[in-house]
């Protein structure tokens, strides 16, 4: 938090708009991970204001993406929806890569608020496959943990599964494989 912090100031400080954004975007995303809904929107929407008036098309992607995290939270799930789709659609645009893993996280859990857990689960399954290849795996255990609540609010086995393996007992493996990265990750509860 001191360094995020420390960031915004230097950034501030050096008048240098493009590094303010990065620095507004991290920031964003910190409290995010934190679950401070208030605080990730003051951050993400200064964020998107600096993109909007400096034409800064990767934050104008970015910020959508966790305003939608924003609204959903604060009970306004079809439009949280609605915001990360289209930031989604607007990075993925620029043919990056990077961040599926998390975004496809946030968009499952938001369908999971929406009582559609199935529609999340494709991105789920989709982020887990894009995380080994990719290198992307700050973001795994989330996804395992996120894969097992989709399991439990489902009651459906994950696909390809065994067929004698009922849908707690899945759960219950992915929460324990979460767990594990996120030990091996070395994460701080």
């Amino acid at each position: 938090m001191r360094w995020s912090a420390a960031a915004a100031a230097l950034a501030q400080e050096l008048a240098h708009p493009f590094t303010l954004g990065f620095a507004l975007q991290h920031a964003a995303r910190l409290h995010q991970l934190r679950r401070e809904v208030a605080l990730t929107h003051a951050r993400v929407e200064a964020l998107i204001a600096l993109a909007t008036e400096q034409g800064f098309a990767m934050w104008m992607a970015r910020g959508p993406i966790l305003r939608g995290w924003v609204l959903a939270e604060q009970g306004q799930a079809a439009g949280g929806l609605a915001q990360i789709r289209q930031g989604l659609a607007a990075w993925q645009a620029m043919a990056t890569r990077l961040h599926r893993t998390d975004d496809s996280a946030l968009m499952a859990h938001v369908y999971g608020q929406m009582g559609r857990p199935a529609e999340g689960r494709t991105g789920l399954t989709e982020a887990l496959a894009h995380a080994h290849p990719a290198g992307e795996r700050f973001y795994e255990a989330e996804l395992h943990r996120l894969t097992g609540e989709w399991l439990l609010q489902s009651g459906v086995r994950a696909p390809k599964s065994g067929a004698s393996t009922p849908p707690v007992e899945e759960a219950d493996t992915c929460f324990r494989q979460a767990l594990a990265i996120a030990c091996w990750q070395r994460a701080k509860p």
